[in-house]
């Protein structure tokens, strides 16, 4: 949500009553609170929805995206796979696998310079939930399963 704000996007996001105003602070033009609202309304329009956690599918969302929109989601499932292969046979709205670690090496090594300097010059702050040591793994995986963390979770 950081680097899509310094990037100049106009970013929605959807939260909980009580993570709103820490939303907004990190970037978030509009905050919905998804227990009052739905985020995916046949008037809203998106370029794009990152769903981070996978909680929407591409036909729940393709309705709230633009004619070009993109659907992206980092959680690869059964029941996700057949809208990622089929979405660009039919119309221009597609859904995509986004997973930043597959990306080749040398691509990686610039995201993360870019991210490190945007650090540098204080226009991104990382948020840091937890860190568990790697004998905590399984309370680490379970804690991001159930979809409450505010920031990063680190597993050391």
């Amino acid at each position: 949500m950081q680097i899509a704000a310094a990037m100049g996007a106009e970013v929605t996001a959807t939260c909980s009553t009580k993570n709103a105003s820490f939303v907004a602070s990190l970037g978030a033009t509009r905050v919905i609170d998804y227990s009052r609202e739905e985020a995916l309304q046949a008037r809203a329009r998106y370029d794009v929805i990152f769903d981070t956690l996978g909680v929407a599918s591409f036909a729940a969302a393709k309705p709230a995206l633009t004619n070009v929109g993109r659907y992206l989601c980092p959680v690869l499932t059964l029941g996700r796979l057949p809208a990622i292969l089929l979405s660009g046979l039919v119309g221009r709205k597609r859904a995509l696998f986004a997973a930043t670690g597959l990306e080749k090496p040398q691509r990686l090594r610039a995201m993360l310079s870019e991210i490190l300097t945007q650090i540098d010059q204080d226009r991104l702050a990382p948020v840091m939930d937890r860190i568990y040591p790697l004998a905590d793994l399984v309370e680490a995986h379970a804690y991001v399963e159930a979809g409450h963390k505010r920031g990063n979770v680190v597993v050391m």
